[in-house]
Formats: C-alpha cells, sequence, structure tokens
C-alpha cells in the first residue's frame, strides 16, 4: 500500500484442517505431554536406580517436529486480510509448502504438542519407554531376574541383551515417526552386542579416561558417570552450578559473571564481605541442589531451615532487601557444603545390587529383599529415608533370631528419603515434628513401592 497504509500479514495455522477424507489434522495428530512436575522426575529416578541395566537417550527436537508431506502441505496455509486485523478488507488464503524444505524435512511446531507416532514394536516395554519419555529424554530399562534362560536355570541372568533389542525397537519405532536420537544411546552395558552400533556402553580402555571424560550424561538433573574407576552400574553425582564453583550473583542476559565464580571458603566470605547478600540471593543459594531423591537430604534441610530462620527473625519486605551480617557465618557454612556435594559427594546408581551367589542368581537375583524406613523428627523438620536391605542366600531372610548368621551376605543402600519443615502455626513442637516424621515416611513408602523396578520381600518401619 501507498501513504503509510501497508497490507499487514499475519500467518494463521488452521489446526482443524483435514487434507484428504480420514485423514489427520494438526489436533488430531497431537498427543498430550506426560506430567513434567518433579514428581515425574522422581518416578524416573526411583526405575533408575532399581533397574539392573539402563540406557539413556536424548531425541532430536521431539516436542518441535512435524513431518511434512504431500497429504500434510495443506496444514501450511496462510491467511491474510488486506488493510490489516481489524479491517474489512479482502481474505486472502496462500498453500504453501516449505520453502527449501524436502518432502521429508520437518518443521517447527510446538513445544506444547508432539506429532504422534504410531509405533509398531514387538517390545510392549520399549514402546511404553518412548511414550512415557520425559521431555525428549528416553529412558530404557532392564530390570534384575529378565532375561532369556529358563526356569531351572542355575546362574547368573543374561547381562544386557534384552536392553540391547529394546533400545533398537525404539530406534525402529523414532525412524518411523522421522524423529532420530541427537546421539547415541548412553548405557552403562558391559558388552554392546555388535548389531548395536547406536548404543554407547561402558569401555574397558583405561586410555578413555572414561571417569573424567568419557561416557557420562545428565539424567533430569543428576549426572550418572560410568566407565572406569566406577562402581557396576555407574555413579550419581550432583550437579551444584559448576561442578568445582559456586556463583551468587544473579544471572545476567542469561549467565551469571565470571568474576563471581566462587571456589573455596576463602573466596565465599570475600564475597560477602565486599558484596553482601539479599533475600533473593539467599534463597537461590538454598535452591541451587537439585536432588529429587532426595539422597543429600541433610543439606537441603540446612539449606531449608536457614531460609525460614532468616525470614522468621528479620523483615525483608523485598528480594532485594539486604541480609543481616551476623547471617553470614551460616550462609558460608552452606555455600561450602554444597561446593563439597557438587565436588566429592556420590553414591552408586544402583541402590539394588544383583546376587553374587551364582546357584540362586537366576532364581532370586536380589536375594532377600527388605525396605526399610527410618524416620525421625524434631521442633524444626520431620524427615524419612528409605533403604534397602539385601540378605544372600535368599532363604536366610526367613530364619529365626537363633539361627548362624556368620555366612550371610548383606548389602544395606539409600534409596530415597524425604523432609518436611514443620509449620509456623503453633505445630513445632517435638511431638509434631515425629508425628511428621511418621507421615513423610508412610508417603515415601507408597512411592517407593509404586516406583521401583524390584519387588519387596518385606517391609519395616521403624
Amino acid at each position: 500500500g501507498t501513504g503509510g497504509n501497508k497490507i499487514k500479514a499475519r500467518p494463521v495455522l488452521d489446526a482443524s484442517a483435514i487434507p484428504l477424507p480420514g485423514g489427520e489434522s494438526v489436533n488430531s495428530a497431537q498427543l498430550d505431554l506426560p506430567d513434567i512436575h518433579t514428581l515425574k522426575i522422581s518416578q524416573i529416578l526411583m526405575r533408575l536406580r532399581t533397574c539392573k541395566r539402563f540406557a539413556i537417550g536424548d531425541i532430536s527436537e521431539f516436542f518441535f517436529r512435524l513431518h511434512i508431506d504431500p497429504t500434510t502441505t495443506s496444514l501450511t496455509r496462510v491467511l491474510f486480510r488486506r488493510g490489516g486485523l481489524g479491517g474489512d478488507g479482502e481474505i486472502f488464503e496462500l498453500w504453501s509448502t516449505v520453502g527449501g524444505m524436502g518432502l521429508k524435512q520437518l518443521t517447527a511446531l510446538s513445544s506444547h504438542v508432539r506429532y504422534q507416532i504410531s509405533l509398531t514394536v514387538e517390545d510392549k516395554i520399549a514402546a511404553k519407554s518412548l511414550e512415557e519419555a520425559y521431555i525428549d529424554d528416553v529412558s530404557n530399562y532392564e530390570k534384575f531376574g529378565e532375561c532369556s534362560k529358563g526356569a531351572k536355570h542355575a546362574g547368573q541372568c543374561d547381562d544386557g541383551l534384552l536392553l540391547a533389542k529394546r533400545c533398537k525397537e525404539i530406534d525402529k519405532g523414532l525412524e518411523r515417526g522421522h524423529l532420530k536420537l541427537g546421539s547415541k544411546w548412553v548405557s552403562d552395558l558391559p558388552i554392546v552386542p555388535s548389531d548395536c552400533p547406536n548404543i554407547e556402553g561402558v569401555s574397558g580402555d583405561e586410555t578413555l579416561m572414561v571417569a573424567q571424560k568419557g561416557p557420562q550424561t545428565s539424567c533430569v538433573g543428576y549426572r550418572i558417570h560410568i566407565g572406569k574407576d566406577e562402581p557396576d552400574g555407574g555413579s550419581i553425582l550432583w550437579r551444584v552450578m559448576r561442578p568445582n564453583s559456586i556463583n551468587l550473583q544473579p544471572k545476567l542476559r542469561g549467565a551469571r559473571p565470571d568474576w563471581a565464580q566462587l571456589c573455596g571458603n576463602e573466596d565465599i566470605k570475600r564475597y560477602l564481605e565486599q558484596n553482601g547478600m539479599t533475600k533473593g540471593t539467599l534463597l537461590s543459594l538454598c535452591s541451587n541442589l537439585f536432588d529429587p531423591l532426595l539422597l543429600s537430604a541433610p543439606f537441603i534441610a540446612t539449606a531449608r531451615m536457614l531460609f525460614r530462620k532468616v525470614l522468621r527473625e528479620v523483615d525483608l519486605p523485598s528480594w532485594k532487601s539486604p541480609i543481616p551480617e551476623c547471617y553470614y557465618g551460616l550462609v558460608a557454612d552452606l555455600a561450602k557444603d554444597l561446593l563439597t556435594v557438587g565436588k566429592k559427594l556420590k553414591v552408586p546408581r544402583r541402590a539394588v545390587v544383583p546376587n553374587p551367589i551364582q546357584s540362586e542368581a537366576h532364581e532370586f537375583p536380589v536375594g532377600y529383599l527388605t525396605l526399610i524406613i527410618l524416620t525421625d523428627g524434631s521442633t524444626e523438620a520431620g524427615c524419612a529415608a528409605a533403604y534397602s536391605h539385601q540378605q544372600f542366600p535368599h532363604e536366610s531372610g526367613t530364619w529365626g533370631a537363633e539361627a548362624d548368621f556368620s555366612q550371610v551376605r548383606v548389602s544395606c543402600n539409600l534409596m530415597a528419603a524425604d523432609v518436611k519443615l514443620t509449620d509456623n502455626k503453633g505445630n513445632h513442637s517435638q511431638v509434631c515434628g515425629e508425628l511428621l516424621g511418621k507421615y513423610v515416611g508412610v508417603e515415601l513408602l507408597k512411592f517407593v513401592k509404586e516406583n521401583s523396578l524390584v519387588k519387596f520381600h518385606a517391609v519395616r518401619i521403624c
């Protein structure tokens, strides 16, 4: 147009358009996303801790793609009105393919929907793993006791063969949806079958320095290290900002300044003396340790109680209100603890270990497994911790107190924990804290039993 009256075009996607009778529209091709609440993450991680073998794959732009082919080009219609929106001008309709893209290319859609993939895979667990993929991370598992051996087999089960088969099935499903992994599957498989080139297993080559540089992946919050110098199944480590430093400065344009990287106790004290701390930066520090299973519950509980202590004792009307200097010592101690967690703390990925007794390893792959829930409480909080207690041989779990346990092997590992602070409404006595701990323990018991990939022979709440 002329005289400042230009035609404004606004692309509109007709999500209900069906290219052919009986065909698919964008609306009908959408699939509801899985729950992205933290509870979903914790469910995945509990499976990760109770499986025999695992594999994690990152789907390249999983929720951002739609396949364009001759039957779906009508989904890219563009409508615009002459004279701009709100006018009475004539409406024009343009039919367009994606310029410069082949028919098998993929174009951006929306982060809230994904193209529904019609899977024809033999393994139902593999199909379920893809269906329940968390955003774009697909977690694949092999349970203890799963193998192709018969019921009368004496010895250990096959190690990882079913997992490798499931990875191949998922790859086939992704190909049908014109999707692919961003890189290979990262797995703790000790031996990768020769017909599975898309799986990166544990390497025995010492020159790879697997513990430092080799296969490691971020699994919805944790760091999983596998390979040399790590236990069978790998280790879980934490991410506290950067692995070897902590930064108390707020982000500017998506990044914290390099000058505020603190690597030790002296750096932290010097920073507090020169820059102080606000209510907002204290909250950022106290919430830095992301731990859905609360395997580092003592550190998380300390952070929560410190933040509540400051709020109870000081009036801080805004997020930029400064914290009094009398709390700098507690803040420095907490920052030092978080650095220790990020640098040194790690736990075995497996919360359950395989049966070391060859003669019964197939029939009882985890021995006699007991879920133990320990609870406690104080005036400040109630807490609970879940432990997996294993006895080998299996029959020793049913023996009486008079039996000889000198030859019995035992394994006990922390599975998950939870902690809740008492409220500010008068329910903060010792009794209230202990009752809160019992309640937390019952809820933790339900969570562990519902999301573990192993079956417990007994349950004890202490």
